[in-house]
């Protein structure tokens, strides 16, 4: 029987709260992201009754993620490197989640590798991009693969400038 627990977290998300077992790791990792428009949600089997599960990192508000950066979190800044050198909150980390391809965003293959040699898996991380789409994607991956310490920039760099919060360039 797995020890796996789940319970509520800010924005009525859901967070991993203890060690997954390497099959559950695995089928998170190959999970189906739906809905997309709604940052997509990731279903997985609980080991113990395989009834679906909502894996849904938690988000914050940019003065949240503002005061939790204030605190000692690192920021991980999701977006292109072209978006990141327009500005950036201050102290951020730029590893892009997607590369612009033409019109076309895709996936960065080598995401988790390269969070893998910057972060440690039980760091707190901030996420962050432009309006919290990929940021979220990237939480789910990164909670996924093990990182315990995520937290979701909802509203992304659009509403951390509108704040007038901090940047960098």
């Amino acid at each position: 029987m797995t020890s796996l627990t789940l319970f509520r977290a800010y924005n009525h998300s859901f967070r991993c709260a203890s060690s997954l077992s390497q099959s559950l790791h695995s089928r998170i990792a190959q999970a189906h992201y739906t809905d997309a428009r709604n940052y997509s949600v990731a279903l997985i089997k609980k080991e113990t009754d395989n009834e679906p599960v909502d894996v849904k990192p938690k988000s914050v508000p940019v003065h949240v993620a503002y005061q939790l950066l204030q605190d000692g979190h690192r920021y991980l800044d999701v977006r292109t490197s072209t978006e990141f050198v327009s500005g950036h909150p201050r102290g951020a980390i730029n590893i892009p989640y997607m590369f612009t391809n033409g019109q076309d965003m895709v996936k960065n293959s080598d995401f988790l590798k390269q969070v893998l040699s910057r972060f440690k898996q039980d760091e707190e991380i901030i996420i962050g991009c432009r309006s919290g789409k990929r940021s979220l994607m990237a939480a789910y991956d990164l909670q996924s693969s093990g990182f315990t310490r995520v937290t979701d920039v909802a509203g992304g760099y659009q509403d951390w400038t509108q704040n007038g919060l901090p940047t960098a360039k």
